[in-house]
């Protein structure tokens, strides 16, 4: 596993390469990111259960990933911005302050050994206006 220090440079790289992550995500990447993201709440135990939708959306188009509580409000969880993969890699970057505190600190690694390598950091684009994004998740 990398450590946070090679990961925060390997996103930093992911986030020159798509700076707005402007293309739509596949099928397949979709479901993977899913998974990867359920893992990661669950294994955290930040919600339990937890279900994590990833959506096309916004202007200009691109994909989010929202992960709440199932059974609580969901209107309170993590938003993330999904990149096309890279080669093995791929990138979420935290858009809101849930998402953000659901990461910590730096860059982190998500999805199990049979899936490509997913890193997950924070947002430092463009402010994001995220109410037009949530409404894409009620």
């Amino acid at each position: 596993m990398m450590n946070r220090v090679c990961m925060g440079t390997l996103a930093t790289i992911l986030m020159m390469a798509h700076p707005a992550a402007a293309e739509p995500v596949g099928r397949g990447e979709k479901r993977q990111v899913r998974d990867a993201l359920e893992l990661f709440y669950l294994d955290r135990g930040i919600y339990d259960p937890v279900r994590c939708r990833v959506e096309d959306g916004g202007e200009p188009e691109r994909t989010w990933a929202f992960c709440a509580a199932v059974g609580g409000d969901s209107s309170i969880g993590g938003l993330y911005m999904v990149a096309p993969s890279e080669g093995n890699t791929g990138v979420v970057w935290a858009i809101n302050g849930k998402a953000i505190q659901h990461i910590g600190d730096g860059a982190i690694q998500i999805g199990d050994i049979r899936q490509n390598a997913i890193v997950v950091t924070r947002w430092m684009g463009e402010p994001i206006n995220i109410g037009p994004i949530l409404a894409i998740f009620e």
